[in-house]
């Protein structure tokens, strides 16, 4: 919180990114077409590969994977489909995001 003086992580997707859909209250999934308010789990994780997919890998292409590795599905794929990680909160109150990203050349 923000003034107070006290500060307290409740969640990081890195290290709480799991096998299991709702561990540390996390999802992995897409939002088909981009519509935000669709949110679909993908069905499948890979453990070899530490990544959540499709039934099939590829097309469509979404993955969620460790280590912040998220890749969408294009257009020219099938629909399109926005990866997310999504985070179901157990509490109420405010609270202060923060990221990082990269971004590409």
């Amino acid at each position: 919180m923000q003034g107070s003086g006290y500060v307290s992580v409740v969640a990081n997707s890195d290290t709480d990114f799991s096998g299991t859909q709702g561990a540390h209250n996390w999802y992995y999934g897409y939002f088909p077409s981009g519509d935000i308010n669709a949110f679909t789990q993908l069905p499948i994780y890979d453990a070899a590969d530490l990544r959540w997919q499709h039934t099939t890998f590829g097309p469509p292409w979404t993955v969620v994977a460790t280590g912040s590795g998220l890749h969408p599905n294009g257009s020219d794929s099938g629909t399109e489909e926005w990866a997310v990680r999504c985070r179901v909160s157990p509490v109420g109150g405010a609270i202060s995001v923060r990221g990082h990203g990269t971004s590409r050349k």
